[in-house]
């Protein structure tokens, strides 16, 4: 046997030995080789986490660097050739300290591979204006995108296990080094569970919804091996600047329920990370809401009227804040945490259906019940609505484009207008900016970027009724009561 093969040999043991050590011990020996990161976290500590760390994820949920690069190479036709084009395909912001997406953190393995895992950053950092926002929801990202074009690479046979082992061979030549032993062994194998989950579970390939909004109770089912067997309960990306501690609901519906400084591991759980070993440690969640708690939204960039808000703080507080909250200068609020039934929000339910008992009860595992719950509430909760104006789209499911027009009759709403891309905002109106068509007999927008994405309010869980407080006021009083928003 040759030297080289020898080599090859040796490599493959050593990756095998290193895998079955990892799967082994991993958990028994993570509480003495890795300690709670924050014995008591600063705002400091969890603006760090929520760039730059793995949320204790390490490499569970995550794939290799490598996979992803050789994939994205080896169909620069769908992918883009350009980093630019790639990143705008996904709606990813770029982070220039580490040249990934703001939200993607490398991490390594006990054989030192590099991975690719999320954080909070991804879905809630993006841009307004061009500006960066960090907490804001990222109304440009498409998650299910980057799922569905990997998915299809790999059920339609373009994307094999010699074609990403080539792909991967030929990306590291170009730098001047060679794909080694380990990295074959680890794509070989990364792709084969792919392919076979894919197998297992095809609706992966077939979720689908536009930028801005995520299918989390369709993730969530996959991810306990359960049929999509209703419309997508697909909701937007939320802001998260105005968390703190005391809330005791998250997401659109109320849905989950438990302690506030660790309600989001939530999303930590349907991404693939293990109950238990999520509440080993945690402390970056707790460093990342210490963050949100300390963070204030963006002001408002636009032209104020002082003394048409003060008319308007009196109409929000007879129309909204019963059900929104209170809010006083310089950042204090009173917020009700109110789940309004469906039967008097009457907006999209189609979220509301894909929580089904059986979901419900799959879902609480023992592990996160002391901290998270999933439940049923049949109603949708009010959000919060400091920084209100930079939310756009509105409503749950981002199906409204502007306040303006969420302030208005369902039947004036616009039926069609697109996002993505980095749409151009309309300050004065808060929101994506529309300029009025008409198709079919039908009133909608048209596109303010190319490659846009179209959301039409008729698809299922995209409908855009409902929500009807406040469309009654008289225009001196809508007009006062848009002032106040923008002041929030």
């Amino acid at each position: 046997m040759s030297t080289r093969a020898r080599a090859r040999v040796l490599g493959v043991l050593v990756t095998c030995i290193g895998i079955v050590l990892y799967l082994s011990l991993g958990d028994t020996l993570r509480p003495f080789l890795f300690p709670p990161r924050y014995a008591n976290p600063t705002p400091e500590d969890g603006f760090h986490e929520y760039l730059y760390g793995d949320l204790g994820g390490g490499t569970e949920a995550a794939l290799p660097e490598l996979f992803y690069l050789a994939t994205v190479t080896a169909f620069p036709e769908r992918f883009g050739r350009t980093r630019q084009e790639i990143l705008d395909r996904y709606g990813f912001v770029e982070n220039p300290d580490s040249g990934l997406p703001y939200g993607a953190v490398r991490t390594k393995n006990l054989l030192r591979q590099t991975f690719l895992q999320s954080n909070c950053a991804l879905c809630h950092t993006g841009r307004v204006n061009g500006q960066i926002v960090h907490g804001i929801g990222n109304h440009d990202l498409s998650l299910t995108l980057l799922t569905r074009d990997i998915a299809e690479l790999i059920t339609s046979g373009q994307l094999t296990e010699g074609v990403l082992v080539d792909s991967a061979s030929a990306y590291q030549a170009r730098g001047g080094a060679s794909l080694t032993p380990q990295d074959n062994v680890l794509l070989r194998i990364v792709f084969a569970t792919l392919r076979q989950r894919l197998a297992d579970q095809p609706d992966l390939a077939r979720l689908d919804v536009t930028p801005g909004r995520n299918s989390p109770v369709e993730f969530a089912k996959l991810r306990l091996a359960m049929g999509l067997d209703t419309p997508p309960g697909s909701v937007k990306f939320p802001a998260i600047w105005y968390w703190d501690r005391t809330r005791t609901r998250f997401t659109s519906d109320g849905s989950f329920v438990g302690q506030g400084l660790y309600l989001p591991l939530a999303p930590e759980f349907t991404k693939g990370r293990d109950a238990a070993g999520i509440v080993r440690d945690l402390s970056p969640i707790a460093a990342v809401v210490t963050w949100a708690e300390a963070t204030p939204p963006p002001p408002y960039p636009g032209q104020r009227q002082p003394q048409l808000e003060e008319r308007g703080q009196r109409v929000f507080t007879g129309e909204c804040g019963s059900c929104h909250g209170t809010y006083r200068p310089g950042g204090s609020f009173d917020y009700p945490e109110n789940v309004v039934p469906w039967g008097v929000v009457r907006t999209d339910r189609a979220r509301l259906d894909a929580i089904t008992p059986d979901l419900v009860r799959r879902y609480n595992r023992a592990e996160l019940s002391p901290y998270l719950r999933l439940q049923q509430t049949e109603g949708y909760l009010a959000p919060n609505l400091q920084g209100i104006w930079a939310r756009a789209p509105y409503l749950h499911n981002a199906s409204v484009p502007t306040l303006d027009d969420l302030l208005r009759p369902p039947d004036q709403r616009p039926a069609f207008f697109y996002v993505g891309q980095q749409p151009e905002y309309d300050l004065d109106r808060m929101g994506i900016r529309c300029t009025a068509t008409v198709e079919g007999g039908r009133r909608g927008c048209t596109p303010t970027r190319p490659e846009q994405f179209r959301f039409d309010t008729t698809a299922p869980g995209n409908g855009n009724g409902g929500h009807e407080f406040g469309t009654q006021l008289p225009p001196p009083e809508l007009e006062a009561l848009m002032a106040y928003l923008k002041s929030l």
